[in-house]
C-alpha cells in the first residue's frame, strides 16, 4: 500500500510540475540542492552538488524547461543535523519547487518534519531503508535501499566467498545502523553469527582499536557499512595491521576518491555498488561521465 501511494504521489508530482511549467510564466525554476560541502562528508556531498550543476547546465543549454531556465539554490549541510535543518530553511526561503536532499539519512530524518509541513518534494540517493517507511509522501528515493544492497553483498560473502566467521564494522549513523541490522538478520537466517561487531563515529580518524579486536577474533572476512572517509581509514589500517582477509565494503568504497586514499590496500576488497559509470555500456551514461570528469577534474 505504501508503494502504491508513493507511486501515485510521484505521478501527481510530475503532472503538477508539468502543469506549472507549461502554463505559468516563470522567471526561473528554482531547485534547492542541500549537500555537504564542508567536513569529512564533503568527499561525497560535493559530488552530488557537481552532478546537479552539470544537469542544470545541460538543461539550460537547451533553453531550459519550456523556455524557463533552471536556477540551483545550493546550501551546505556539513556534518550535523542542525546545519542541515538551517540549510533547508534557507532553501525554502527562496521558494524552490523541489529539493535535492543530502545522501546522509541522519540529516534527512531531521529535515523530514519541515518537508512534510511545507509539502515540498525532496529527492535523495540515500540507501537507509527506514526513510521510505516513515509516512513521508514528499520524499522520493532514487537509489536501492539497504534491504536490497546489503542482502546482495551479505549473501555474496556467505554463498560465493563461503564465509563462516564474518566480522562486522559499522558507523553509528542511521545508515550504519540500518545496514548492520539487515546484515545481522541475513546472517542469522543462514545460521551464522559474527565473530566480532564493532562500531565507530563518522568522524573517527583511527580504527586501530576496532581492527585489533577484529584481528583477535580471527575472522575469515570483514563486512563494513560506513561512509567514504571512514571507509578509507578502515581499509588502509586493515592492511597496515596485517589483517589479510577479504573485505566487503559498502558503496562508499566504489568512489575514485577513496581508491586514491587507499591505494594498494584496495586489493582484496569487494564493493557493493549499483553502477560503474566508467564501464557502463550505455552511451548516454558514458557521455555524461566523460563530461563530468572534464568539468570537475
Amino acid at each position: 500500500m505504501n508503494n502504491f501511494f508513493k507511486t501515485l504521489s510521484l505521478i501527481a508530482l510530475v503532472l503538477c510540475l508539468f502543469f506549472i511549467f507549461a502554463t505559468t510564466a516563470l522567471a526561473e525554476i528554482k531547485v534547492g540542492v542541500i549537500s555537504s560541502q564542508t567536513s569529512s562528508l564533503a568527499i561525497l556531498g560535493q559530488r552530488q552538488i557537481n552532478a546537479a550543476i552539470l544537469a542544470a547546465e545541460e538543461w539550460n543549454e537547451k533553453g531550459g524547461i519550456n523556455g524557463t531556465k533552471i536556477r540551483l539554490i545550493i546550501e551546505d549541510s556539513a556534518d550535523r543535523t542542525t546545519t542541515a535543518v538551517t540549510a533547508l530553511d534557507r532553501v525554502l526561503g527562496k521558494n524552490v519547487c523541489a529539493i535535492l536532499g543530502p545522501i546522509y539519512s541522519f540529516q534527512l530524518f531531521a529535515m523530514f518534519p519541515e518537508v512534510k509541513k511545507e509539502k515540498i518534494p525532496m529527492l535523495s540517493t540515500s540507501g537507509t531503508r527506514k526513510l521510505t517507511q516513515m509516512d513521508n509522501r514528499w520524499y522520493f528515493r532514487t537509489y536501492p535501499h539497504d534491504g536490497i544492497t546489503k542482502r546482495a553483498y551479505t549473501l555474496y560473502a556467505v554463498e560465493e566467498l563461503k564465509s563462516k566467521k564474518p566480522a562486522l564494522m559499522s558507523v553509528t549513523t542511521e545508515y550504519g545502523k540500518s545496514g548492520h541490522e539487515i546484515i545481522i538478520n541475513i546472517l542469522k537466517a543462514k545460521g551464522i553469527s559474527p565473530v566480532a561487531e564493532t562500531w565507530h563515529e563518522k568522524a573517527d580518524k583511527d580504527m586501530t582499536g576496532q581492527l585489533m579486536r577484529i584481528k583477535r577474533s580471527d575472522p575469515d572476512i570483514i563486512i563494513s557499512q560506513a561512509h567514504p572517509s571512514d571507509t578509507a581509514i578502515i581499509l588502509k589500517q586493515q592492511r597496515d595491521l596485517g589483517i589479510n582477509v577479504p573485505h566487503i565494503a559498502s558503496s562508499a568504497a566504489s568512489m575514485p576518491s577513496v581508491h586514491k586514499l587507499v591505494g594498494e590496500a584496495m586489493e582484496g576488497v569487494y564493493v557493493e555498488t549499483v553502477t560503474l559509470p566508467n564501464f557502463d555500456p550505455d552511451p548516454n551514461i558514458r557521455a555524461w561521465t566523460e563530461k563530468y570528469i572534464e568539468k570537475f577534474k
